[in-house]
């Protein structure tokens, strides 16, 4: 009997380390992919796939990821890597290197582990964010103290409910600071007529929160599902709008974020319905001697929306750049191909009388990305098919050249959008034209004016290798809107326009590039209208591009 018992006691305290409930994808919406361990393949992660320790999981723009953890979720907001650690008692499950998550601990304590902090959660909802320098902030929406012990033996601290800390690398978590309020709303449940295509808007309004910079809106379609999506509001702006939605019953939660990034509780569920308008309903003929009938009920009118542009996810498409597509691109993890049809000579050269319109070359690009160290690491290489041999390029070498090109990007604060990246470009001339190297280093960087608008620069100096050396200094300015973005299609309209001017060769140009991103083609159409006569005897006219992307991830 007592060696029975004994066995019975070991049983139960090692239930937990060797029989605990792998971690579980439950939910996803856009391109969740996962690998094992470092030297593994990123392979797209489907719903009910186990990810073991070991497992790193990774969710691209626009991408949302539930995963079930020691009886309780953590929620994985867009551009979010993990790492799933072992299944041990009081050991953290989940260790976050950089995005954001939201645990909440429903059966029981929920750690999460951060490069410099274990955080345990005994019950609730906790939202933890990682930026790229590693530093972290926490905030305990729960209604128990959470408790944040630094990784280096450091002496743990109690995180009351309602408040927030950040932490930074070799630094303890500073004192905790109250968290914004609870934004509640302005927009009465009700119901939204769906327009003429099947699709409908949902649009909405609260109250403002003292103190918040920008909020976060939270879709789910149905009552208790997760997000569907999550949309970033400006502090100056009090509503949002979102299109392109198949009918049915969606719920919306906001959260208020001030200006250290902090993110506050969400609000209570607004839970609006897209339904079609049924068709009006016809009067029965009246017979001449009866008494006219009582008209029919007339059908409510649709609500309108207001006429607000629609915000977009943190991240953006590529720099302006008018000769080749640039070289920091808001891409995936993993690899992309496109084929570029024109993008750098278009049009009449005036410098030759009866020179024909005509289409220059076809442009071969294969781009990889991947995370390293508190960066991204981007590199691409194009090689062009000529289409018109006869075509003189000796005011624009990078029509026939081989372009290499390397970008690290420094930073991304996704709470904020703003994005800096250093990049280096070469062109390698081929064939008759191979006289120099031309050697472009810049960097980019990219700031949100509105949820709807994105203000980029890229600033750079270049180079060659022959007598000329420095030729001048590289300057591109560009404003990115986003006009469209269906969510139920998984697209975004995207609009530029931009000045790019190099002040060694007075080559200006205007551009209006449209690029429409799906989650595996991007369809982009370009127009570039050279300034200056420079820009005028290299690119000719005009410059037209259309431009085709297949993009997949790293073996898959």
């Amino acid at each position: 009997m007592r060696l029975m018992l004994v066995l019975v006691l070991w049983c139960a305290c090692a239930l937990p380390a060797w029989a605990a409930d792998p971690v579980r994808l439950t939910e996803a919406v856009g391109r969740v992919e996962a690998r094992a361990g470092a030297g593994g393949d990123w392979r797209r992660m489907s719903v009910g796939t186990a990810a073991p320790e070991g497992w790193r999981v990774n969710t691209y723009e626009w991408a949302l990821a539930t995963l079930a953890v020691d009886g309780g979720f953590v929620r994985l907001r867009p551009n979010t890597l993990i790492t799933i650690g072992p299944a041990e008692a009081g050991r953290p499950r989940v260790l976050i290197e950089r995005g954001t998550l939201h645990a909440e601990a429903v059966a029981g304590p929920l750690a999460v582990a951060t490069p410099f902090l274990e955080i345990k959660q005994p019950a609730g909802p906790l939202v933890v964010s990682v930026d790229p320098m590693g530093t972290t902030l926490v905030a305990n929406h729960g209604d128990k103290p959470a408790t944040i012990r630094p990784i280096g033996g450091q002496q743990a601290i109690a995180l009351p409910p309602g408040t927030g800390t950040v932490s930074e690398a070799g630094l303890p978590p500073t004192k905790p600071r109250a968290l914004p309020g609870r934004p509640r709303w302005a927009t009465a449940e009700g119901e939204h007529a769906v327009e003429a295509d099947g699709r409908g808007t949902l649009a909405a309004a609260f109250e403002p929160v003292e103190g918040a910079v920008e909020y976060r809106v939270l879709v789910a379609r149905g009552v208790e599902a997760e997000a569907f999506a999550v949309v970033p509001v400006k502090g100056g702006e009090t509503a949002f709008e979102q299109q392109g939605l198949d009918p049915g019953l969606w719920t919306i939660r906001v959260a208020a974020i001030d200006g250290d990034g902090f993110e506050g509780p969400l609000s209570a569920p607004l839970r609006l319905s897209l339904v079609e308008a049924p068709p009006p309903v016809a009067a029965p003929p009246t017979p001449p001697s009866a008494a006219p009938a009582a008209p029919p009920p007339a059908l409510p009118a649709p609500r309108a929306a207001p006429l607000r542009p629609q915000p977009t996810s943190d991240g953006a498409a590529a720099l302006l750049h008018p000769d080749l597509p640039g070289v920091v691109d808001e891409q995936r993890q993993g690899f992309g191909a496109w084929f570029s049809l024109g993008t750098t000579h278009a049009g009449r050269n005036p410098q030759i009388a009866d020179d024909p319109p005509r289409l220059a070359h076809l442009r071969a690009t294969l781009a990889g990305q991947a995370h390293l160290l508190d960066g991204d690491l981007r590199l691409t290489a194009a090689y062009p098919f000529e289409l018109d041999p006869g075509f003189d390029v000796a005011d624009a070498p990078e029509a026939r050249s081989l372009h290499l090109g390397a970008a690290w990007r420094l930073l991304r604060r996704p709470a904020h959008g703003v994005g800096l990246a250093a990049g280096l470009s070469t062109w390698i001339p081929l064939g008759a034209s191979a006289d120099t190297v031309t050697v472009e280093p810049a960097f980019d960087v990219s700031l949100p004016a509105r949820p709807w608008l994105t203000l980029r620069t890229r600033q750079g100096l270049r180079a060659d290798s022959g007598d000329a050396g420095f030729t001048g200094w590289i300057a591109a300015f560009a404003a990115e809107a986003h006009p469209w973005r269906p969510l139920s299609l998984g697209a975004e309209l995207s609009v530029a326009a931009g000045v790019r001017g190099d002040d060694g060769e007075g080559l200006v140009t205007l551009g209006l590039p449209l690029l429409l991103r799906g989650d595996a083609v991007h369809l982009g159409v370009a127009s570039y209208v050279p300034l200056t006569a420079a820009a005028r005897r290299a690119l000719g006219r005009y410059v037209m591009g259309l431009q085709v992307r297949l993009l997949f991830g790293a073996g898959g």
